[in-house]
């Protein structure tokens, strides 16, 4: 087994609510390991159920004619698009007004006109 101290920071924290949401349940969580490949997080339960997290959502974007569309997994709840024109971390803020999010299958999907700067969209927890 790999030391826990040599696989670096954590890449992103998860709150009870958020597991519970994620598993589709409410218990106890105990226990946890990286998948071999390095990219879903396992975590034991009880009554010996092992839940695998995929980690942050990945944000698809493909250009539609005069839009971009945007799409992620239909799992991820409450988020809110946010764009800049940098990726410096200060920079990101709610776009404004919200596009529409539509369920597609497994994907909510969004479109958002082109501007004629260039923009980079990232989503963030919403309310």
């Amino acid at each position: 087994m790999t030391d826990a101290t040599t696989l670096g920071p954590l890449y992103t924290t998860y709150t009870k609510a958020q597991l519970d949401a994620a598993t589709g349940g409410s218990t106890q969580y105990f226990g946890w390991d990286a998948a071999v490949d390095g990219k879903r997080l396992l975590i034991g339960g009880l009554q010996g159920n092992v839940y695998e997290l995929q980690g942050r959502p990945s944000l698809a974007i493909s250009r539609s004619g005069a839009s971009v569309q945007l799409s992620w997994p239909a799992s991820v709840a409450a988020q809110v698009l946010q764009s800049a024109t940098s990726l410096s971390a200060g920079d990101f803020s709610d776009v404004t007004p919200q596009p529409p999010f539509v369920q597609d299958g497994e994907l909510t999907k969004t479109s958002v006109s082109i501007g004629s700067a260039t923009t980079f969209f990232r989503l963030r927890e919403g309310p």
